[in-house]
This record gives C-alpha cells, structure tokens and sequence, in this order.
C-alpha cells in the first residue's frame, strides 16, 4: 500500500490526487478498451503503474458502476464515462462480479495462452505465472490455466473448451497431465 501511496503522490504534483487517480485509472481503461475493443473489464483485473504500484482497475470500475447506480457519480466523470457506453464500449449494467462474461473472458485468456504458446513453442507453466498484455495490465494465465487442467480432471471442462486445449496438445504445446508438463 505504500508503494501505491508512493506512486501517487510523485504523479500527482500540482492537482488534487483524487481527480489524479480517478483519472489514470480512466486512461488505463480507455488503454484496455483499445487493446481489446471493450471496456468492460475484468473485476479482478490489476494494473501495474511504471512505479511498480499494482492498481486493482477493475475493482475501480466496478465502484464506478455501483457510483453511478447509487447517483453518487460526479458529474464531470458521470461524462466522461458515458462517452465511453455511447461509443458501444462499455456496459454500465453488468453483474459488479462478472464485468465480462464467462466466454468473454475464456476467450481473452485462450488467445493469450496461444500468442504465448506461439512465441515459446509450449502453454506449460506454473500455477503463479502472469503474462504482461497490453500497457501495464497483467493477466494471471497460469491460475487460468490450472483451473481448466482442474475443470478437465472432474469432466466440468466443456467439449468446446476441452476441444480447443486439445489442440494445443496435439501441437505439443500443452499437457493435461501438470506432473509431466512442469
């Protein structure tokens, strides 16, 4: 927490700090939406800021919802996020625990494990692993990861899903099986 303190106070000199944060975390999401083409992020998607400081961003956008939902949004930044809905990138009305669906989000994480899988010729990693996407946001691919490896174990893994990791293993890229992969 200090470090984020820390992060802050350096970048915001000569305005109020309040509106400095709000704004840089409404620049990183417009960041996000241009890599991804939404701005509907993931609850628990985190942002590292140059300072090393982790941002939890999209905890900060699930505030902004509830803000709004509660008429206890400034006005000036109630603007600013609407341009934002009217541009089609952002849904205001999303379940505060599940900012993108389930098959949004399983599709982010897959085309980041194949990019990955493309670079390194292999998907097997550690359950602690993130990979760097976009400016400063950090996906947690190896929770991911095991969490299918452990949906796949109890039959809970859809075929299309099951399907599409299969690939990779055709590829040799991946293995069910996490003793031999790692």
């Amino acid at each position: 927490m200090e470090i984020l303190k820390r992060h802050w106070y350096s970048v915001c000199l000569d305005i109020n700090i309040k509106d400095c944060i709000w704004n840089t975390n409404f620049d990183a999401t417009l960041l996000y939406g241009r890599e991804y083409g939404h701005c509907n992020l993931p609850r628990t998607l985190e942002c590292r800021m140059p300072s090393g400081a982790i941002v939890k961003l999209g905890l900060w956008l699930s505030n902004q919802r509830a803000r709004k939902k509660a008429f206890n949004l400034r006005q000036d930044r109630l603007d600013r996020m609407e341009n934002i809905v009217a541009e089609g990138k952002l849904d205001w009305f999303l379940d505060r625990k599940e900012a993108i669906s389930d098959n949004q989000r399983w599709e982010l994480m897959f085309r980041n494990l194949v990019e990955y899988g493309v670079v390194n010729n292999h998907c097997n990693f550690p359950p602690t692993f993130t990979v760097q996407v976009g400016i400063n946001i950090e996906l947690r691919l190896g929770e991911w990861l095991s969490r299918q490896r452990a949906l796949m174990s109890t039959n809970s893994l859809s075929i299309n899903r099951m399907q599409r990791l299969q690939e990779l293993v055709d590829r040799g890229w991946f293995q069910w099986d996490t003793i031999r992969a790692l």
